[in-house]
C-alpha cells in the first residue's frame, strides 16, 4: 500500500494526545500532581471500588505514567502502548460489566476506555511513526557509513 505523506502527521497528533492524556492521569495517580491523590490512595481506591489487587493497580499506574511518557515522545512506543492497551482493556471490561444502555453516564464510561484501547492498539501495530524518537534512533547513520 502506498504511503500517505500526511499519515505521519496524523499519527504524531494521535500519539501526542494519547500520551498526554495518560501522562496526566499517571502523574495524578503516581505523583499527586494536578490534584491527584497519589500512589497509595489510588491503590486503595482501585481495590475498594473495582476489587483490583494492589499489584495489578500498581502496574496500571506505571503503565499510565511511563506508558504515557513513552507514547508522548515516541520512545519504546509499542511497549508503552501495550501497557496502556492492557490497562484500557481492563477498564473497558470493568465498565462494560456496569453498563446500563439507558444511562448516558455509564455509556460514556464504557466508550472512553474503548476508544483509548483502540488508539493504543493502532500504535502497537504501527509504532511511533517517522516523527518519533523510535524512528530517529533506529534510522541514525552509523559512524563511518557513507551518506
Amino acid at each position: 500500500m502506498p504511503e500517505n505523506k500526511l499519515s505521519h502527521y496524523g499519527l504524531f497528533v494521535m500519539r501526542v494526545i494519547l500520551g498526554a492524556v495518560f501522562f496526566y492521569y499517571g502523574s495524578r495517580h503516581l505523583l499527586m500532581l494536578f490534584g491527584g491523590q497519589g500512589f497509595n490512595s489510588t491503590l486503595d481506591w482501585m481495590e475498594r471500588r473495582y476489587h483490583i489487587p494492589p499489584a495489578f493497580a500498581a502496574l496500571a499506574i506505571f503503565a499510565e505514567f511511563f506508558g504515557g511518557l513513552g507514547v508522548l515522545v515516541g520512545l519504546l512506543t509499542r511497549l508503552a502502548a501495550f501497557g496502556i492497551a492492557a490497562t484500557m482493556a481492563v477498564a473497558t471490561y470493568v465498565n462494560f460489566a456496569q453498563l446500563d444502555l439507558y444511562d448516558e453516564t455509564t455509556v460514556q464510561q464504557f466508550g472512553l476506555p474503548l476508544v483509548l484501547f483502540g488508539m493504543s492498539v493502532l500504535l502497537i501495530t504501527t509504532g511511533g511513526g517517522k516523527i518519533s524518537l523510535d524512528w530517529k534512533l533506529s534510522h541514525r547513520k552509523k559512524k563511518g557509513e557513507a551518506a
